[in-house]
């Protein structure tokens, strides 16, 4: 079964955002550049940028445009060892 246009672009747009491509809080591509970077339609760009914001990877902001998130999503986070103190009873 072949995977839906839009899902391939999601799938390679989130790799270019996971890879590091963008840094958080970046302008992400407009409608016309990626309309033009994979010679699809509008329609099938929107769904696509559309289920990015939904998962967390984009940020939209009418007038202005889209943007990476800062998002923890897919972001590895270090833990640091938490000290932790015993109640005294006195």
């Amino acid at each position: 079964m072949d995977i839906p246009k839009y899902l391939q672009i999601e799938n390679e747009l989130k790799k270019e955002i996971i890879s590091g491509k963008f840094k958080y809080g970046d302008k992400f591509y407009s409608e016309a550049q990626l309309k033009e970077k994979f010679n699809v339609s509008s329609i099938t760009v929107i769904r696509s940028v559309k289920d990015l914001v939904k998962a967390g990877y984009l940020v939209r902001h009418q007038g202005k445009g889209t943007f990476i998130s800062r998002s923890r999503k897919d972001k590895l986070v270090r833990l640091s060892d938490n000290e932790v103190f015993s109640d005294k009873q006195e």
